[in-house]
């Protein structure tokens, strides 16, 4: 995430409040996929998957990344 991007994390019933890194995050936690994975495919280090990975699982009330995935897509927050 860049300094010009806003560090929200999702706050409303309908995910509007998602970055588009978030967005995709989420994604790719619904498949299944690996930190390292997600950031060789979105260019970003892996720490900063885990931090997103953890604050989006948080949010989501889930227990784990595949559950907070499969929740967000329960919610509609992916497309």
């Amino acid at each position: 995430m860049t300094a010009s991007e806003p560090e929200e994390v999702p706050g409303s019933p309908d995910g509007s409040t998602l970055t588009e890194q978030q967005r995709a995050v989420l994604r790719l936690l619904a498949t299944g996929a690996k930190d390292a994975a997600i950031a060789r495919s979105m260019g970003v280090s892996t720490r900063t998957i885990t931090r997103l990975v953890s604050e989006l699982t948080a949010a989501l009330g889930a227990s784990s990344r595949f559950q907070a995935g499969v929740r967000a897509a329960r919610l509609g927050w992916l497309d």
